[in-house]
């Protein structure tokens, strides 16, 4: 065997060096090379050592993702280190950390320029992955509106009269047609007529397919007990379509409803389990892609002792049934009306 020490391997860049985005990468990264980028040389220090520590080949830069000369910068950094396969984007804001134009610059304008920007230097095969939100199909833009969003070159976005009028008025409207246009933005060498069908949005995670060439996209959607997306996961095993599921609130926020149902209670009796490991399990052997929240080291350990048993067919059956054929969480007209109206207090966070 010859070993090319001259090489050059594969790049995973990385915008954004968050908790999420190193999580991310920690799973991809192995045998090839990590570009960070972030605006926060602190984040990048402890990210870069976090990792190196764990044994991965780690290069930094110091991004603004809030100004395209400094995207393309960091792209260009990234092409020059070897081919790049993989592009993470997790830079952005929430509407309880900036007013409307901060959301509006980093969220919509600058995930656009590094869009643009490693679209055009994606290798072969290769992909791109927006932390997005399923806020962005809360906000009704009409199709005309939205056509020209979609034809509108990314410097230019925030000139638009529907960015201007509609936009700005307040953080949460900010945010959610941000993420719209996220869900729906091509890179630069690719906007054409041919746009994204309504049925490839998603209710999750967007997984974006940057190359100009050929490339995988895998897509990530919703899934809960009371929902199973059982239609989606039979496309899971299509050679057209290789779709992971991921579990969004698994354990429903905790709803008592949802844990007091008696096929739930039964199995965890009998397996000696709690109701919440119960439903997790029922996760795993379903395949889906599990992210519990926790709010302690107890709770957490209890998440993960769920590998020493499993359901039967019966009982997995049993859990089938209970399946109701809608989403657990819906958006009401009333709940809209709040997220619109809603003025956090950025300062006093401060």
């Amino acid at each position: 065997m010859i070993f090319d020490r001259n090489g050059k391997k594969e790049v995973v860049a990385l915008l954004g060096a968050g908790s999420m985005g190193a999580a991310i990468v920690r799973r991809i990264a192995a045998g090839r090379t990590i570009l960070l980028g972030d605006i926060s040389e602190t984040n990048l220090e402890k990210v870069s050592h976090d990792l190196r520590y764990s044994g991965y080949d780690v290069q930094t830069m110091t991004v603004n993702a809030l100004e395209k000369d400094s995207v393309e910068a960091f792209a260009k950094k990234a092409d020059s280190l070897g081919p790049v396969m993989y592009f993470i984007d997790t830079a952005g804001a929430s509407p309880n950390q900036a007013k409307p134009e901060h959301i509006l610059a980093l969220d919509m304008v600058g995930t656009g320029y590094a869009l643009d920007a490693f679209g055009r230097v994606m290798a072969p095969g290769g992909a791109g992955l927006v932390i997005s939100s399923q806020t962005g199909y809360m906000y009704p833009i009409p199709y005309e509106i939205e056509q020209e969003i979609l034809g509108t070159p990314t410097e230019k976005l925030m000139e638009h009269p529907f960015i201007r009028e509609t936009a700005l008025q307040r953080s949460g409207v900010a945010y959610m047609i941000a993420k719209r246009v996220n869900h729906r933005h091509r890179p630069a060498h690719r906007r054409r007529r041919d746009r994204l069908h309504p049925h490839r949005s998603v209710q999750a995670a967007r997984v974006r397919k940057s190359s100009l060439r050929r490339s995988r996209c895998v897509r990530l959607f919703a899934a809960r007990t009371n929902l199973p997306q059982r239609l989606l996961m039979n496309m899971g095993g299509s050679k057209y379509e290789k779709i992971a599921l991921q579990a969004w609130f698994p354990l429903g926020h905790g709803d008592k409803t949802l844990f007091e149902q008696p096929v739930f209670t039964a199995l965890a009796e009998k397996h000696g389990k709690s109701v919440g490991q119960i439903i997790l399990r029922w996760h795993i052997q379903m395949g889906n892609i599990v992210i519990p929240g926790a709010r302690s080291e107890a709770h957490i350990r209890e998440n993960i002792d769920i590998f020493d048993f499993a359901l039967t067919g019966d009982e997995m059956a049993a859990i089938a049934a209970i399946d109701r054929g809608v989403p657990y969480i819906t958006h009401r007209e009333e709940d809209m009306g709040r997220y619109l109206n809603w003025h956090p207090d950025i300062e006093g966070q401060r």
